[in-house]
């Protein structure tokens, strides 16, 4: 089962937003994508942005290049431009020629000629989706790094300030007995 972690290190399954103008191909990768990952469908380009912007929010988009109500560049833009879906990888199904257009405007996380052979499409799906729940645990252990480093700094600061106390009782007490020191070995020599 394909599943990333939420920002409480909870495993949960990964969601992956499909937008296509055909309802037979949207069933299609439901029922073949279904088992692994919760799949939301849309229709329609405006309706695909608008589930992106819902929760849960989408880990991965399969995005056909003919949509109904507009283009496939424009629901990539507004995609990029929501700080809750900038990052989530898009595979794009569609012609070679379409696909080198948008290539050059948008980042692509991967590509899947038309027709769409559902079991590449379910390997590429699966692929993104572990690269996604890699990044977000690499994410979280250099977050828990950093918590680290800053965590030691702050011992070894306490343990100079501590080590510098201590140096400072010794010259204290080395001072202060000095004194007394001296006139028990005067006095003990004479």
């Amino acid at each position: 089962m394909d599943a990333t972690q939420d920002m409480s290190g909870a495993r949960r399954r990964a969601v992956v937003l499909v937008v296509a103008r055909s309802p037979q191909a949207l069933d299609a990768v439901r029922e073949v994508l279904g088992s692994h990952c919760i799949v939301l469908v849309a229709g329609s380009g405006a309706r695909g942005i608008e589930l992106a912007a819902q929760e849960p929010l989408p880990d991965l988009v399969v995005l056909d290049e003919q949509l109904p109500d507009m283009a496939a560049l424009a629901v990539l833009e507004a995609l990029h431009r929501d700080v809750r879906t900038r990052f989530a990888p898009v595979i794009f199904t569609g012609t070679h020629a379409t696909f080198g257009r948008l290539r050059r405007f948008a980042d692509l996380a991967d590509f899947v000629a038309q027709p769409v052979d559902l079991q590449v499409l379910a390997t590429r799906v699966r692929l993104h989706l572990d690269l996604v729940r890699l990044r977000r645990e690499l994410g979280q252990r250099t977050h828990a790094l950093q918590q680290e480093v800053l965590r030691r700094a702050e011992l070894e600061a306490s343990l100079k300030a501590a080590t510098t106390d201590v140096a400072s009782f010794g010259y204290s007490v080395s001072h202060d007995l000095r004194a007394p020191l001296s006139a028990i070995s005067a006095f003990a020599w004479s």
